[in-house]
């Protein structure tokens, strides 16, 4: 018999929260399950200069990069995902590392739709928000891959097969790795 996708989804939904899941939804929630079990921290991907990023989003030189105005993301579709209403649901930044709210919520990303090329889409393209508008367009941004998607299986109105997506928000370039471990320093 072959796994439901709601079993997947509660085993998903639950690493996210950091537990083990031990028995299915109904019985238990993720706040209900109690054996930890947190996603792996790689020592070549660790931020050693976390620390110096600020809690209000602003650039740091070697740590922090912003991308803001005239210096925003042009995204590329994902061709391989399944066009909607003839518009792609998945833009790739084809950059990693992007900083999440967890650091402030000015870290959140913004999201734009405009032409191709264009050299300020935050004055000149229509902002998509997350939640959608009416049902319509919902988006999730993958801070670590820095890939956009969008979620619901629809597109919001401001996206054409004309425009293209922008994406607005900071990323880490500081030190990564620990370089040091028996040594003690990192």
């Amino acid at each position: 018999m072959a796994v439901s996708d709601s079993s997947k989804v509660d085993l998903l939904y639950k690493k996210l929260f950091g537990v083990a899941k031990t028995d299915t939804s109904t019985n238990k929630s993720a706040s209900n399950e109690t054996i930890a079990s947190p996603t792996i921290n790689r020592g070549d991907k660790i931020w050693t200069q976390a620390n110096r990023i600020p809690s209000t989003a602003s650039s740091v030189v070697g740590i922090v990069q912003g991308y803001q105005g005239t210096g925003s993301v042009q995204c590329v579709a994902d061709s391989t995902s399944t066009a909607v209403g003839g518009v792609f649901p998945t833009w790739k930044t084809n950059l990693t590392d992007w900083i999440t709210p967890e650091f402030g919520s000015t870290y959140f990303v913004a999201v734009y739709a405009d032409s191709s090329g264009v050299s300020n889409p935050v004055a000149t393209g229509t902002q998509m928000f997350d939640s959608g508008i009416g049902g319509v367009g919902e988006w999730f941004f993958d801070y670590q891959s820095g890939v956009l998607n969008f979620i619901g299986g629809t597109i919001p109105a401001a996206l054409t097969s004309s425009k293209v997506v922008y994406i607005t928000g900071y990323r880490y370039i500081g030190e990564i790795g620990l370089n040091v471990i028996n040594g003690g320093t990192f």
